[in-house]
């Protein structure tokens, strides 16, 4: 449910929590990073704060949904955004574009492939 308190738009979970929606920004913010730079570097790490997160338990297709939305919506902007302050590394920026991109088939899949093959690797399923 959305509400509006002093003029910021809250939103509250059926729990009871209520939450900025400046705060879930800044959390997805935090797993763009994750997709975009971490996964890169260190799978196990950057699961690990995933499932961390969400109390060692796997995220549902909400948490998937909305980090695929916000990660498809980073795309243009960090095209943009490397242009406007390093255009030296366009290069390295489109690298690492094309790998979310191939990490979620082109926005097929909501959970990104390397999730997925570790995912399936740790429970025998490969």
């Amino acid at each position: 449910m959305l509400r509006c308190i002093s003029g910021m738009l809250l939103l509250q979970f059926c729990h009871g929590m209520i939450v900025s929606l400046r705060s879930i920004i800044a959390i997805l913010h935090e797993f763009l990073k994750a997709g975009m730079f971490s996964s890169e570097i260190s799978i196990p790490f950057t699961m690990g704060t995933i499932k961390g997160y969400h109390g060692d338990q796997e995220p549902d297709e909400k948490f998937w949904t909305l980090y695929c939305l916000y990660l498809a919506m980073t795309i243009i902007s960090s095209i943009v955004w490397i242009l406007k302050v390093r255009p030296v590394e366009l290069p390295i920026m489109a690298e690492k574009l094309e790998r979310v991109l191939e990490d979620h088939h082109y926005f097929d899949s909501i959970v990104p492939r390397w999730y997925l093959e570790v995912q399936e690797y740790e429970t025998g399923s490969l």
